[in-house]
């Protein structure tokens, strides 16, 4: 632990050094590693280099409480906003009208609309099924230590679930929780079903097609008995692009588009965007939606003016338009403008 502590604070120094200008050594970000996880690692490293010289159980408990305790506090008093969630920085509208409705950071189930999460959920987490009776078993079956690894196990299985059922970006965690006691279930398969013949030899591949592939199989045979009812289809952007490409060569447009058109646009045309799907270019988010959801013709011409924006590429068909322009009063994306 304390060679990992101190080669990871080590290492994470020379990343910024080598990544970033001097000017941006010091810049605090919650997202990504930056000065913050130095303090925090250089806090746990000294407790880490400590530990050896206390040999009483009771202190080297305390220690741990009060090398915890001062990480917080540290982090408490330097940058508060630490513990309100890595996109504390992010301007509340772009998170009530894009963040929020990633996938991502969405709820993996929702019991309102089972037939677009259920069927992801058996995919995601089907191996759930399989792992949690087979760590109960495995709990009861053994003794002393390997009973609290397995024990150890099915807690951080569970609450890994639990954050994934919430915000989808967890599902990794159970999902490689649920390896080990899912591969001493296949193990017991095998042991059962072993040697010569066709009929044990079906058992062992079904087995491990069950195992490998069954949250897969389920999910996508879910989603076909509970069909998702189809939307209006989206503006086309690759014809959008071949649009802009024809008839707008001569120099590079500034378009003000959609949030999710931003990327493909830039990949399939020379001309500029001013928003994209990343949180970084919040300035980008917040002028787009403020633009759409203008009541007046005011603002908009002011961000026209402020960021010299050629074109604006609105498409009232994109499931975007909902979130992002107003349906009332004036706004660039009433019907009779969006042409």
């Amino acid at each position: 632990m304390r060679l990992f502590l101190v080669g990871l604070g080590v290492g994470l120094i020379s990343v910024l050094v080598v990544e970033r200008p001097p000017s941006d050594l010091l810049t605090v970000e919650f997202d990504r590693l930056s000065v913050v996880h130095i303090a925090l690692f250089a806090i746990l490293a000294l407790a880490a280099l400590l530990m050896p010289n206390v040999k009483r159980k009771q202190l080297r408990l305390g220690l741990a409480a009060a090398s915890a305790g001062l990480a917080l506090a540290v982090l408490g008093l330097w940058v508060p906003d630490f513990f309100s969630g890595p996109m504390a920085a992010m301007d509340p509208l772009v998170y009530e009208v894009w963040f929020r409705n990633n996938a991502e950071v969405s709820p993996v189930l929702k019991l309102d609309d089972l037939r677009r999460t259920g069927p992801k959920a058996v995919a995601h987490l089907g191996l759930v099924l399989y792992a949690v009776p087979m760590l109960v078993v495995l709990f009861f079956h053994f003794q002393g230590v390997r009973r609290r690894n397995w024990g150890i196990l099915t807690v951080f299985l569970c609450a890994g679930t639990a954050l994934a059922l919430r915000e989808a970006r967890w599902m990794g965690y159970p999902q490689i929780l649920c390896l080990p006691p899912s591969i001493v279930l296949l193990q017991v398969f095998f042991a059962r079903f072993g040697g010569p013949g066709l009929g044990r030899a079906a058992v062992r591949v079904a087995a491990a097609i069950v195992l490998a592939a069954g949250p897969l199989i389920g999910g996508g045979l879910l989603r076909h008995a509970l069909p998702v009812p189809k939307r209006d289809k989206a503006c086309e952007l690759a014809e959008m692009a071949l649009f802009l490409a024809v008839n707008y060569e001569d120099r590079p447009q500034t378009v003000l588009n959609f949030i999710y058109s931003g990327p493909e646009l830039l990949y399939r045309t020379l001309h500029f965007v001013i928003a994209t799907p990343y949180h970084r270019n919040t300035g980008g988010i917040v002028d787009t939606i403020k633009f759409l959801r203008a009541t007046n013709e005011l603002e908009p011409k002011a961000l026209i003016e402020e960021r010299e924006i050629d074109l604006v590429l609105i498409c009232p068909s994109d499931p975007e338009a909902d979130r992002l322009c107003l349906r009332e009063a004036w706004h660039p994306c009433s019907p009779s403008r969006s042409e």
